[in-house]
């Protein structure tokens, strides 16, 4: 599903996570420069099947929070989670989320692509996840 460039408000964000969660078939979410906020976000990945989606792009979302890093990283943690790229590129997450999300990058054995790009992290977050 690719709704890049998409301003998508909450009546649109609750219909794509009911779709979401009944789909058999989606497994790549484009979700990149949506305008996506905390709330929208974790509506999203809470009606994700873990086991389904692969490919997550939610890059350009600068208004994503801490609260959602946690969930996200709650998800990939989850030994089910199907999750093989996931891009968080240019979202202003500095330290403290690349934190929040290093021990799940560990834990998880499918993910094998993960950008953090263009986001205010330092060398000290850096070696957290390499």
């Amino acid at each position: 599903m690719d709704l890049e460039n998409q301003y998508l408000n909450m009546d649109y964000i609750e219909a794509i996570s009911e779709g979401i969660s009944v789909s058999k078939y989606i497994t790549h979410l484009n979700l990149r420069n949506t305008n996506l906020n905390t709330a929208g976000a974790m509506l999203i990945v809470k009606s994700m099947m873990v086991k389904k989606i692969k490919h997550l792009d939610m890059g350009y979302n600068p208004a994503l929070s801490e609260e959602f890093y946690q969930t996200i990283a709650d998800v990939i943690y989850d030994e089910t989670c199907s999750l093989e790229f996931v891009s968080f590129e240019s979202n202003l997450m500095g330290n403290k989320n690349v934190a929040i999300l290093s021990e799940s990058i560990m834990h998880n054995v499918r993910l094998r692509v993960l950008n953090l790009s263009k986001n205010e992290i330092t060398d000290k977050s850096s070696s957290r996840i390499c």
